[in-house]
């Protein structure tokens, strides 16, 4: 019978041994019956059908319901998927088990080379749904419009993002709300809008010429930059995203440069490469204290750059991320001028 012989496929397939699937099958279709029965209705050598019978009974999927003789019923075929959820539950856990205890507690930090764009991504998506505190990412509009989803997603539950891009994000055509109203911007895009510099803090234009895009930084939460997302709060603390771009068309700089990325998770974890397709993209991602320190220091770099360019403020983007770093500005006055006074002297 053909199901009958699908059915027996597909349960050896999910790791039912050949003779435990033969006898539940031909039990679903003789019930109850004897192991002689099934012996010779399922063609199981009559030496193994008790066994394999008692297998059945201790996974659940066939009960006793006599003695003398002794007769069998099956569990409804719905049971098979319980039954199965707990059996791979149980060795899953088993294996985990067995790997700790074996594995070398003491391996030190981890860095590997990941080899492929999409691989990349999957890492870089890896690292963002790990997030905790904070994320911090240098990236093309490509890339950023291809973990969009889980960049939101960890804002909503409470992480805070700060992006820095050469190109016009995917997240700048989001900054309004639905009816307009600008939504809340960061403390010196808001003094700039007080002393009467709006060009980046309007609304769109509703006229038929747009506004040439220019660069800008906004704070706020996920929820609001996206208001048509699926994406919504976990708590009521959700996390603020920072966006600091010099908007210049991705196909622009193309022509100049290839796509990179860098990506600082808690400041713990790092991923920093090349962001072109094809299975010739090399991307590193480390937990080395040394290799995160020098990403963190690139981000930093470029943030900082930015705000003098643009004449902005840009301390609460770095936050969280110069505290390792050398405070560079407080010993270059201290030591600084020092050597300065004693060449002098």
């Amino acid at each position: 019978m053909p199901e009958a012989q699908q059915a027996i496929e597909a349960m050896t397939a999910v790791g039912f041994t050949k003779n435990e699937a033969r006898v539940y099958v031909a039990l679903l279709g003789k019930q109850p019956a004897t192991g002689y029965e099934l012996a010779s209705e399922a063609k199981v050598p009559r030496s193994a059908i008790y066994g394999v019978l008692r297998r059945l009974q201790a996974s659940g999927l066939v009960n006793l319901v006599s003695d003398k003789p002794a007769r069998y019923v099956p569990r409804p075929p719905s049971d098979v998927a319980t039954v199965l959820s707990d059996r791979f539950s149980r060795d899953v856990d088993r294996l985990k088990t067995v790997l700790e205890s074996i594995s070398d507690q003491d391996r030190g930090m981890v860095t590997w080379t990941v080899h492929g764009y999409d691989a990349a991504l999957a890492e870089a998506r890896r690292l963002i749904e790990s997030g905790k505190h904070r994320v911090h990412a240098s990236l093309w509009a490509r890339e950023a419009t291809a973990l969009q989803s889980e960049l939101l997603a960890a804002s909503a539950r409470g992480v805070d993002l700060v992006f820095f891009s050469f190109t016009v994000l995917p997240f700048e055509a989001r900054l309004w709300s639905n009816d307009g109203a600008t939504l809340p911007t960061s403390p010196e895009s808001s003094a700039s809008a007080g002393s009467g510099d709006r060009s980046s803090d309007a609304g769109p234009s509703k006229s038929k010429t747009k506004p040439k895009p220019k660069a800008k930084t906004r704070s706020m939460s996920a929820s609001k930059l996206n208001s048509q997302s699926k994406f919504k709060a976990a708590s009521h603390h959700e996390g603020s995203i920072e966006i600091l771009s010099y908007n210049i068309p991705e196909d622009v700089l193309s022509s100049y440069w290839q796509h990179q990325i860098i990506l600082v998770v808690d400041q713990r974890w790092a991923l920093v490469g090349a962001a072109e397709p094809g299975q010739q993209n090399r991307a590193v991602v480390t937990e080395e204290p040394a290799l995160v320190e020098m990403a963190t220091a690139n981000i930093v770099l470029d943030v900082t750059l930015w705000g003098g360019k643009m004449g902005r403020d840009t301390s609460h983007a770095v936050v969280g991320l110069t505290d390792r770093l050398a405070p560079i500005d407080d010993l270059v006055s201290r030591y600084g001028m020092l050597e300065v006074n004693r060449r002098e002297k």
